[in-house]
């Protein structure tokens, strides 16, 4: 392998780390952070959709990017994660089962683990609805990014 390759694989690695590490972060936050944050996040959200003329419940959106925060930071983390493991491995769209199942199953572990981390977190609640929702994100990136490796493969081998 050249010298460039494996210094993409090298940061793949290291850019799936800390967005693991972003992961907890977000989960672990005590619940006045995470409440500033998301109503924080929240507002800046309602006042770009009032910008193309569409008035929304700032309550409800902030709920909604709550809860869909979960899927999204799943699906980065496993698209990550999947891309690493892959571009470790030689390109062959026959391996797609094996690194499949390894990114589900590694990230929906990470899920679970920051998910009941937050036993220990002043203000936190274990809410398994929340990992449910982290396993769809999981699922979801896991899928399409290997579909693109599978239809990258299938389209160099020629």
């Amino acid at each position: 392998m050249e010298k460039n390759g494996r210094a993409l694989i090298y940061i793949l690695w290291g850019v799936t780390a800390l967005w693991a590490l972003f992961c907890l972060f977000l989960s672990w936050q005590q619940g006045d952070n995470t409440a500033q944050l998301s109503g924080k996040v929240a507002y800046a959200t309602k006042r770009v959709i009032y910008l193309f003329g569409i008035e929304v419940d700032l309550n409800t959106l902030n709920m909604w990017l709550r809860k869909y925060a979960h899927v999204a930071v799943f699906f980065v983390l496993s698209v990550l994660f999947c891309s690493a493991l892959r571009r470790s491995m030689p390109q062959s769209p026959y391996l797609s089962a094996r690194s499949y199942a390894v990114t589900v199953v590694t990230c929906v572990v990470w899920a679970v683990i920051a998910e009941v981390g937050k036993i220990w977190v002043p203000g936190g609640h274990l809410q398994w609805d929340e990992t449910k929702l982290d396993i769809v994100g999981v699922i979801c990136g896991a899928t399409i990014t290997e579909l693109v490796w599978m239809i990258w493969c299938h389209v160099h081998a020629k």
